[in-house]
């Protein structure tokens, strides 16, 4: 049986080019959203569980950006301290991250606590609610999430959900407004989320 660690290096280790056309596509999305919402993809990024660094890459390229990651193999995201300054980002991207974490709040206060005042938590992860038969066919997922329960976490530690919808990669704005987009999979069993630090 595949232990967590080598299914980790499993995933990072996809094709590299394949991996950039797929952090590309969430880039505009985020892009996208951000726009719709008034804001700008802009300043300093981090980015969680970064792989093999592709998003920072793309996002560097495609907005005024000065991006870094960091992945699980340099830190424990559920005990250890971001190595980071306070305040030091304006942006903090988690995709597909916060669902192989047992120790959540941990990490939600820390991305808090690395962004500047006003700063912007992007995510992703699945939506229990329609990936509960498929989510545990991955071995490192530990902690689903339902939309009320994301949203409920990061209002525990001070973050303003701005956006919180289905993750519709690449699609015109009005697909996060059609009235049956929480109840049926559509092309997505995943949420996305923007989050501001208060």
């Amino acid at each position: 049986m595949m232990g967590n660690r080598a299914y980790a290096e499993l995933i990072c280790s996809r094709d590299k080019e394949a991996e950039r056309i797929r952090q590309k596509r969430l880039f505009d999305t985020y892009l996208r959203i951000l726009s719709s919402l008034g804001y700008l993809f802009e300043g300093s990024l981090l980015d969680l569980g970064c792989g093999n660094n592709a998003f920072v890459e793309v996002a560097q390229e495609a907005a005024t950006l000065r991006g870094e990651g960091i992945d699980r193999e340099m830190i424990n995201f559920e005990t250890d301290p971001l190595p980071f300054e306070p305040e030091q980002f304006d942006i903090v991207t988690a995709n597909a991250l916060i669902e192989h974490i047992a120790a959540g709040e941990h990490l939600f206060q820390e991305v808090r606590r690395v962004l500047k005042p006003n700063g912007l938590f992007l995510c992703t992860t699945p939506n229990w609610e329609l990936s509960y038969k498929s989510f545990y066919n991955d071995p490192t997922h530990v902690s689903p999430y339902t939309k009320q329960g994301l949203k409920t976490r990061l209002k525990s530690v001070r973050f303003e959900v701005l956006f919180l919808e289905p993750h519709y990669i690449c699609k015109p704005f009005f697909f996060f407004k059609l009235p049956f987009r929480w109840k049926v999979p559509l092309w997505t069993r995943s949420m996305i989320c923007v989050a501001q630090k208060q």
